[in-house]
């Protein structure tokens, strides 16, 4: 009976080191989930502030947008105002041709052939290479 206790004393060590073997393994696991864990915290948080700085630069492009637009704008109408002046000059100038003309044609002396009238003109004609001058 004694060799049967000895042998039931080494079946419950035994047993007993395979369990604290066990709970080794699972601890360890465990830690490893802990790590995980955190590692994931730390990586959230980081793309929390990635996202955070990308909703500010995003905010930034959009105040540098609408001031170019405003820009973009004022310069529209600046020409808009600009090409009407343009167009009443040119109508002046159109005018200013049409009195030239009418004036020349009341001159009644004869002009020499080695001088050239000029006459201003402010239409557009084109030049010799097919481009247009004005």
């Amino acid at each position: 009976m004694n060799i049967l206790s000895l042998l039931s004393d080494i079946l419950l060590v035994v047993a007993t080191l395979g369990l604290a073997g066990y709970c080794w393994a699972l601890s360890r696991r465990l830690r490893k989930f802990d790590t995980i864990d955190s590692n994931e915290e730390r990586r959230i948080n980081d793309l929390s502030e990635q996202i955070d700085d990308l909703t500010a630069s995003l905010a930034a492009a959009r105040e540098e947008k609408d001031d170019r637009a405003e820009r973009l704008r004022a310069e529209i109408e600046a020409a808009d105002d600009r090409i009407g002046r343009l167009e009443v000059l040119l109508a002046g100038l159109e005018d200013i041709e049409a009195d030239v003309a009418d004036r020349m044609d009341r001159i009644e002396e004869p002009v020499p052939h080695d001088e050239a009238i000029v006459m201003p003109t402010f239409r557009s004609r084109p030049a010799p290479e097919g481009k247009f001058i004005r």
